[in-house]
């Protein structure tokens, strides 16, 4: 067996700041290629025996080779992921190729290909059970942004057509709370301003609202404080019907919280402004355990609070992995997931006292090429799966 540990080098703990998750480096490997992976072994379970867990890639059908967004399971046996295959646009831009829906019965190890009925390249997933679930298109080549409907495991997709006046809007994220209720993001990144829209539904997709659609006009010059290239939305979570939050805000280190089901937004600040030497532009996801607990990623920063937001506290920030998505099963037990930070190879962080440290985790890419993740889930400490560009796909083990 080959354990591929990617270069993680400048890993550097600023001493001003609470960085108690600071990241070890590791050795040897590069990006984009069947040499992924990082840092140590992952740590225990708290006591007793000792537990690690590593992740190994495996393969995913021909026709998912291009990048995969997002994955999500309704129980340990059944998932899904959503991406985009190769097409004749691929190579140029992102979305160039064909949607590609993929399930899983017997828990990832086995997947088949479903017919989503568009072009559209797919970006997030979510269900409620085995039958129902939504799917969230992008918006390329003319052809309009969509959500995908599935009553019947994802035997048929039906397109949940939008507002005309959003054809040239992208979405990236959607998530339910029950078969009536649920959220898409996303916006449109135009050539001097972006919008950032959030829309939402209370009859199971049959008609969506726009909550936010929000103009930022991009600076002529360098502003530090502004998103970068962060001029649309592209993570949502809800807790219950009530209490939500999207990523990231309109400013560097801000995001959109509601308290009513997407009736009022209001932008709040993690105070990222204020700290200095954080490795990030802007935030690529965002979890909540509770209304207290909750995290932020984007670039190499993880930021935790433990009262509702009204403060946060940096976990890590380095020149370490960076950050496309974080996922947490409870209170304490959590992953981060991206790629490293001088190439493209794969990088897992995983934490067991809620973010106190981050251990990365070896990666076993076998004779499979791995690259960059942009998406980790997860159904409780031991059961984790992971998707990401080039049709990788890692799965969580566990050696007692």
């Amino acid at each position: 067996m080959n354990v591929y540990r990617s270069v993680v080098t400048g890993l550097a703990c600023a001493p001003a700041l609470i960085l108690v998750g600071c990241l070890g480096g590791g050795s040897s490997g590069g990006g984009g290629s069947s040499g992924g992976g990082a840092g140590p072994t992952g740590g225990g379970d708290g006591g007793g025996d000792t537990v690690t867990y590593q992740w190994r890639a495996a393969e995913l059908p021909l026709e998912a080779r291009y990048a995969m967004h997002d994955v999500f399971f309704v129980n340990d046996s059944t998932g899904w992921i959503v991406g985009e295959g190769p097409g004749f646009m691929s190579d140029i831009i992102p979305g160039g190729g064909p949607s590609v829906i993929l399930r899983s019965t017997d828990g990832g190890a086995n997947w088949t290909e479903q017919d989503s009925g568009t072009l559209q390249f797919l970006q997030g997933v979510h269900f409620v059970d085995e039958n129902r679930g939504w799917a969230a298109s992008g918006n390329v080549l003319g052809e309009p942004p969509a959500v995908l409907r599935t009553t019947n495991q994802g035997e048929t997709w039906l397109l949940q057509e939008l507002d005309p006046s959003l054809d040239d809007a992208n979405l990236f994220d959607v998530h339910f709370v029950d078969a009536n209720t649920g959220w898409a993001v996303g916006g449109e990144a135009g050539g001097n301003f972006g919008t950032k829209l959030i829309l939402g539904t209370t009859d199971g997709g049959a008609n969506w609202s726009v909550q936010l659609n929000e103009r930022i006009d991009l600076p002529g010059v360098f502003d530090p404080d502004w998103n970068g290239d962060a001029s649309v939305l592209r993570a949502v979570w809800f807790l219950d019907a009530s209490n939500g939050w999207a990523v990231p805000g309109p400013q560097r280190g801000t995001y959109y919280r509601t308290r009513d089901g997407g009736a009022n937004w209001e932008v709040e600040d993690t105070g990222i402004t204020e700290q200095t030497g954080l490795f990030t532009s802007r935030w690529d996801d965002v979890f909540f355990v509770n209304e207290q607990r909750g995290w932020v990623v984007g670039g190499g920063t993880i930021m935790a609070t433990r009262d509702g937001g009204s403060s946060w506290v940096v976990q890590t920030s380095t020149g370490g992995p960076i950050f496309n998505a974080i996922f947490f099963v409870d209170a304490d037990t959590g992953w981060a997931a991206g790629n490293v930070f001088n190439g493209d190879a794969p990088a897992i962080v995983r934490t067991t006292n809620g973010g106190a440290t981050w251990e990365l985790q070896d990666i076993d890419a076998g004779d499979q090429a791995v690259t960059r993740l942009n998406a980790i889930f997860a159904r409780d400490a031991d059961t984790a799966w992971a998707v990401g560009d080039g049709g990788t796909y890692l799965i969580q083990q566990r050696s007692d």
